[in-house]
C-alpha cells in the first residue's frame, strides 16, 4: 500500500502482525553491522546483493557470511546495544497498541536478505512490506500492500481500521 493510500486493509481485526527485525523495527541490518566490527562489511554487502538478484541462493549465503564474520559473543553483544539504539520512530508505540488490542506481535529476522517481507507470502493472509528505511523494489512489488513512511504508528491506522 502506498503510504498516501488511507483505507484500511481490512474490516476486521488482524489476530497477529509479524515484524521483520532488520530495516524495520531497527534502523540497521545486523548481519551488516557484524560485518562491519571484522572489517568484511563490503564482501558480506557483496554477498547479500548477490542473493537478492538471485545470483546465489539465500542457504549458501548465510554459511559464506558466518564463516566470513565469525562473530563472537562480544560481536554479538555490541550488535545488540545497536539495536536498541537505532530503533525505528513509532516501533515502540506500534507494538504496544496492537498487544493492547489483543493483536499477537512477533519479530522475525531474514539474516540480512531484505526480503523477509516477501517470504510470508502465501503463509500470512496479508503481506505489507515495509520500505521506509530501505525501499527494496523486491518487496514492493509482490506485497498485498507497501507501506512508505519511515514513522510505524501509520500501520496502526491501516491495521486497526474498521
Amino acid at each position: 500500500m502506498s503510504s498516501s493510500t488511507t483505507k484500511p486493509i481490512s474490516d476486521s481485526l488482524f489476530d497477529g502482525v509479524i515484524f521483520d527485525c532488520d530495516s524495520t523495527l531497527s534502523t540497521i541490518e545486523g548481519i551488516d553491522e557484524l560485518a562491519a566490527l571484522v572489517n568484511v562489511k563490503t564482501t558480506v554487502e557483496k554477498l547479500t546483493n548477490q542473493t537478492m538478484n538471485g545470483q546465489i541462493p539465500l542457504e549458501a549465503v548465510y554459511t559464506k557470511r558466518l564463516a566470513l564474520i565469525r562473530p563472537n559473543r562480544e560481536h554479538l553483544a555490541q550488535v545488540a546495544q545497536q539495536y536498541l539504539h537505532t530503533i525505528t520512530l513509532g516501533a515502540k508505540d506500534t507494538i504496544y497498541t496492537l498487544q493492547q488490542q489483543g493483536i499477537k506481535v512477533a519479530i522475525v529476522s531474514g539474516g540480512g536478505d531484505g526480503t523477509s517481507d516477501i517470504a510470508a507470502l502465501g503463509a500470512a493472509d496479508v503481506v505489507i512490506g515495509y520500505g521506509g528505511i530501505v525501499c527494496r523494489k523486491q518487496v514492493k512489488q509482490p506485497a498485498t500492500f507497501f507501506y512508505e513512511q519511515r514513522d510505524l504508528r501509520g500501520l496502526l491506522k491501516l491495521i486497526l481500521s474498521s
